[in-house]
């Protein structure tokens, strides 16, 4: 699961994806998304009541660069010039 910011329309499927993961056995998981937004995340992942049987890796992005790699390709994060919660990140 990747997330680029937290904007609405861009997290708000968190509460549904992460019991949904569950309720259809996956074992585990990972989450990447910017470190800033930590404690939205946190709050979007226990969102509502469900059994948690996934094992959930959260991997919070707090730089540009390389993420990760695997069968898919490469993961890469870039900050961008994006206004979120009312404070502007400048890109790099």
């Amino acid at each position: 699961m990747c997330l680029t910011h937290f904007h609405g329309d861009h997290c708000l499927g968190v509460p549904g994806i992460v019991p949904r993961m569950s309720l259809d056995g996956v074992a585990s998981a990972v989450a990447h998304y910017p470190a800033t937004g930590a404690r939205y995340f946190d709050r979007l992942r226990h969102a509502s009541v469900f059994h948690a049987t996934t094992e959930l890796a959260e991997q919070p992005v707090e730089r540009d660069g390389r993420i990760t790699s695997g069968p898919f390709g490469e993961l890469w994060a870039r900050r961008l010039d994006h206004p979120v919660g009312g404070v502007r990140i400048p890109a790099r």
